[in-house]
């Protein structure tokens, strides 16, 4: 017989007690007492602690007559033993009893079923550590949490993985409502920042540590060694302990736990030695203040009542302001209703009225103004603001990241949803969005975690899967250009060359060793570019290592690395050198055109000079030819001798040697910076008429010695 699911099972207790009509009888609560539930698991973690909390809040309650107007508060308590059946059946026992809101349920299984219950009886059930993120939905109006749903949660865990650059992530969950859900959020939260869960290892709830172990070793594995746990305290102890014994808490790994676990490491007893096998763990858990009078009161009490026992957790500071979330909404209740009224279930279906305990549940006429008071409640407990949403979760969302260092627990910094991840503590004057932390803030800006293996660097968060096989690259093996790459043969099996040295240089450049085995490609023939390229692209070798030539073809089928070597065919040729050196080389710069240059320029100068002085100056006066004399011997003698005026003799002198170190410099750089290249192209024709065989490779290369290399249009 197959099984519904759970909403499925929600649907039929609605429908149970809403489609056919009897009688109601009304039964009204003496308002000296106000009967409530809580449904704990009490063997557990979280059970045990919020089974005192909550005890310790009523108690307080009870003990102000002001704050419900002189009525009492009395607790029925009953045990969900972690198991969804009986949860359900608990509740049942406690709707039986009229009570106006149920503390509780602890888990998020039993919060399916009995939320749907409290949805047709209009009976509050208000949460402190249901935190399955579909809990959510609309479907579920008489649900309220105290605790942070996962997909906040899961956001602090996206957070922190975009803050050290990881981009994949394994997820060890619960096999329930609770883990499965918190996993897909997880998932979700991880598409925003580009990173992705590429395993999701679900642990049954009563996986023994066999297979536990078994499920680990595989994970040892794979690449990833960055590891999220969501489950609670009593797998993620046996869990970390499989761990530890695989070598899976040493140096290269990251684990994050939820605060499904770590909000309970304050209650545990460090003395214990209980942190010994999660040093470097990273914990998340909701934010709140241990120093203010408030929570220091609280401790106070907590010692008196319960001497010599754990201290309280997150969870147990969720149950006991639940109780006071509750007592709120009812004293804004009380002030508006003279009474505490139940009626009969009229609306259950025919033939069901003597047989089901649904018949005997009465409905809370009250209850829809009591969820209203909840809604507007809005006051300061212990664990922080509580206020919810309209679809019943907590509005406020900080959180604090916890690092397990030796027998303590560091804080090492803090999120918000308006910081985001943060260095300092929510309420914070200085804690704006400007403070907000991104990637490059990763190696400095938090306070150091120290990750497992006691290493304070930062883990890269993958390795090279030890179950992996070397990669496979092809090497060509042609007969020609052995200085690019050469192949010893099936005897020594030894590959050399340009291309293998570039290659295995990269390789020494990486933070990890990269196995591979050169294959040579070509060995019963000249291998054929294309069809290697071609096998590289059916995954047939997993890389390439020679002198390829990129081309468009080429690049449609695979990704090539930057080129290191320029590209193309080249033919060698002679070339013939005429920069010889001799005792004249140094006239070599003053070329013809550049002595008739400078000559032009000096009776460029005196004709201006003449053009100056004729009218004033008697010497450059008289017959056309004692003119042109004096002009050409004015422009020398400026030059050469004393007599001329210091200030004409150094302009002349600037302009002139402007001139030449313009004009020398120019001649110089064209005769030995540039050379003069005068190629043989008889060579190339007599390698054609004679018959020469010419190399062509597959990339240009430096041919050392006085050579040219002329290019060709054309590729391998």
């Amino acid at each position: 017989m197959r099984m519904l699911p759970i909403s499925s099972y929600g649907a039929l207790v609605a429908f149970m007690l809403v489609t056919s009509f009897s009688c109601p009888l009304v039964s009204a609560q003496n308002l000296s007492i106000i009967n409530i539930g809580a449904l704990i698991a009490y063997d557990s973690s979280i059970g045990r602690v919020a089974k005192r909390a909550i005890e310790m809040a009523v108690a307080d309650v009870n003990s102000n007559n002001s704050l419900l107007g002189g009525n009492k508060l009395v607790l029925h308590m009953l045990d969900t033993n972690c198991s969804a059946f009986q949860g359900a059946a608990a509740a049942i026992e406690l709707l039986k009893k009229n009570v106006v809101a149920i503390i509780g349920p602890q888990t998020s299984a039993v919060s399916h079923f009995v939320a749907h219950v409290g949805a047709a009886i209009q009976v509050p059930f208000i949460t402190y550590a249901a935190t399955d993120p579909s809990l959510s939905e609309s479907q579920y109006p008489f649900l309220f949490r105290i605790a942070h749903t996962d997909a906040v949660q899961m956001e602090v865990v996206a957070s922190l993985i975009d803050y050290y650059g990881w981009r994949e992530v394994v997820i060890l969950y619960l096999d329930d409502d609770f883990g499965g859900n918190g996993a897909s959020s997880l998932s979700d939260a991880l598409i925003n920042i580009t990173a992705r869960v590429v395993q999701k290892a679900a642990l049954p709830p009563d996986i023994d540590k066999y297979t536990l172990g078994n499920i680990l070793a595989r994970l040892v594995g794979i690449q990833t060694r960055i590891f999220v746990v969501h489950m609670p305290q009593n797998l993620a102890s046996m869990l970390f302990a499989e761990a530890r014994n695989l070598g899976m808490m040493s140096a290269g790994y990251v684990w994050i736990v939820t605060d499904s676990y770590a909000g309970t490491w304050t209650s545990l007893d460090a003395s214990t030695n209980v942190f010994g096998g999660l040093q470097g763990v990273i914990g998340i858990q909701g934010y709140y203040q241990n120093d203010t009078l408030q929570f220091k009161s609280f401790l106070s009490g907590w010692n008196f009542r319960f001497p010599g026992s754990v201290l309280p957790h997150l969870y147990g500071l969720y149950a006991y302001d639940s109780v006071w979330f509750l007592v709120h909404a009812l004293k804004a209740y009380l002030l508006d209703h003279s009474n505490v009224t139940f009626h009969q279930s009229a609306l259950v279906p025919n033939g069901f009225a003597n047989s089901s305990d649904m018949a005997h549940l009465n409905v809370f006429e009250g209850g829809s103004s009591l969820r209203t008071h909840l809604l507007q409640t809005n006051f300061q407990g212990v664990s922080g603001r509580i206020q919810v949403g309209p679809n019943g979760d907590l509005v406020r969302s900080e959180f604090e990241i916890l690092n397990v260092v030796g027998h303590d627990l560091r804080v090492v910094g803090y999120w918000t949803t308006n910081t985001q991840l943060s260095v300092f503590r929510p309420g914070n004057s200085m804690n704006a969005s400007s403070n907000s932390l991104g990637p490059d803030d990763a190696p400095h800006t938090l306070l150091q975690v120290v990750w497992p293996g006691s290493v304070t660097k930062t883990p890269r968060g993958w390795v090279l899967p030890k179950n992996g096989r070397p990669l496979k690259i092809a090497v060509p093996n042609k007969a020609g250009f052995k200085q690019f790459v050469s192949w010893s043969g099936n005897s020594s099996n030894v590959f050399n060359g340009f291309c293998i040295d570039v290659f295995q240089m990269a390789l020494n450049y990486l933070p990890y060793s990269v196995p591979y085995t050169f294959v040579p490609f070509g060995i019963n023939g000249p291998p054929v570019y294309d069809d290697m390229i071609d096998r590289l692209a059916e995954k047939i070798y997993d890389a390439v290592v020679g002198d390829l030539t990129i081309t468009t073809k080429r690049m449609e089928k695979v990704d090539f690395s930057q080129p290191y070597v320029e590209s193309g065919l080249v033919v060698v040729v002679p070339f013939k050198d005429a920069n010889t050196s001799n005792e004249w080389a140094f006239l070599r710069p003053f070329t013809t055109k550049m002595w008739i240059t400078t000559f032009l320029f000096f009776i460029f100068t005196g004709m201006v000079i003449w053009m100056l002085e004729h009218k004033k100056n008697r010497d450059f006066r008289g017959k056309p030819k004692k003119q042109v004399v004096t002009l050409l011997w004015f422009t020398f003698s400026t030059l050469f001798f004393s007599q001329s005026r210091r200030e004409d003799k150094e302009c002349m002198w600037k302009i002139c040697s402007s001139c030449l170190v313009v004009c020398g410099a120019h001649n110089y750089l064209k005769l030995y910076c540039k050379p003069n290249i005068d190629p043989d192209s008889t060579a190339v024709d007599s390698n054609y008429t004679r018959n020469h065989k010419l190399a062509i490779n597959e990339c240009s290369c430096w041919v050392p010695g006085r050579l040219i290399c002329k290019r060709l249009p054309h590729k391998h």
